[in-house]
């Protein structure tokens, strides 16, 4: 954690339960800063998160994530970039999106193995748009 303390321009006071003050207390500990330079840190950089359902991520989530999209991540934009490229497909110079379940009942229609899984997406939507065309 980087230690930018904003400049003080008012002086709160905190009623905290003594398990919030104690992990607070550890997390200063750790990151070798004061304890109000902790909170005003962090108070700081959740300032815009502000959603009525927060997605937040432990370091260990973080890196699980990390581990699944195989490569670091900074931010929720960019996961959110991550994850919309492995959700899109294209066929024939046509971007499409689609969605996590289908994609995975997809694979698990995927019987003939000597055609890789891209191949057979693309088989597939050629036959949904010829049917939907009148040619099947």
């Amino acid at each position: 954690m980087a230690a930018t303390t904003p400049a003080p321009s008012i002086l709160l006071r905190l009623d905290l339960s003594d398990a919030v003050l104690k992990k607070y207390r550890e997390e200063s500990e750790t990151y070798g800063v004061e304890l109000e330079e902790l909170l005003a840190n962090r108070l700081s950089e959740c300032v815009d998160y502000n959603a009525t359902k927060p997605l937040y991520f432990t370091d260990v989530q973080r890196r699980n994530l990390e581990t699944m999209l195989g490569r670091n991540v900074n931010g929720p934009g960019e996961v959110l970039e991550i994850i919309r490229r492995f959700l899109t497909v294209k066929v024939n110079g046509i971007s499409m999106t689609i969605r996590p379940e289908v994609l995975e009942r997809l694979r698990t229609r995927h019987f003939d193995h000597s055609r890789d899984f891209g191949t057979y997406l693309t088989d597939c939507v050629n036959e949904w748009a010829e049917a939907a065309a009148g040619l099947r």
